[in-house]
């Protein structure tokens, strides 16, 4: 029997738009930012190199007022669910567990989702890795 599933990024995996399309990731998790005036923006992969540039030139002068935090377990929920609904299985790959909390996350979703889904396979991957590595 062959299977079909959704792959997914946990969203430090710093890859591009193109090496996902490449690797045929079907999605990746978001993270969240807090900026110095307090905006909460969602961490995105996809910035311009000008964008990238004055992010780290204001961070270099901010650097204690920037605040990230991981996705929740229900935006693992809300994500996952599309591709079960589908009949997909689902392989996600997060951030190393010893640098953060993304792996733990996933796990706590995947039994949310087992118990609502129990046909479907969730493989939640700890990379062992940080950003790009985990790509």
């Amino acid at each position: 029997m062959k299977y079909s599933y959704a792959i997914i990024g946990d969203g430090s995996c710093d890859l591009s738009r193109e090496l996902r399309a490449r690797f045929e990731l079907d999605g990746h998790l978001k993270a969240y930012l807090t900026t110095p005036d307090a905006d909460d923006v969602e961490a995105s992969l996809d910035l311009s190199d000008a964008e990238i540039d004055a992010f780290f030139v204001s961070l270099k002068a901010n650097k204690d007022r920037y605040k990230s935090s991981s996705f929740s377990v229900d935006d693992v929920v809300s994500d996952f669910e599309p591709f079960l609904q589908q009949g997909k299985d689902i392989l996600a790959v997060s951030l190393s567990s010893g640098l953060g909390a993304t792996y733990n996350i996933m796990v706590h979703a995947q039994k949310i989702l087992c118990e609502k889904y129990p046909d479907r396979k969730i493989f939640i991957v700890d990379s062992l890795k940080y950003s790009a590595a985990i790509g």
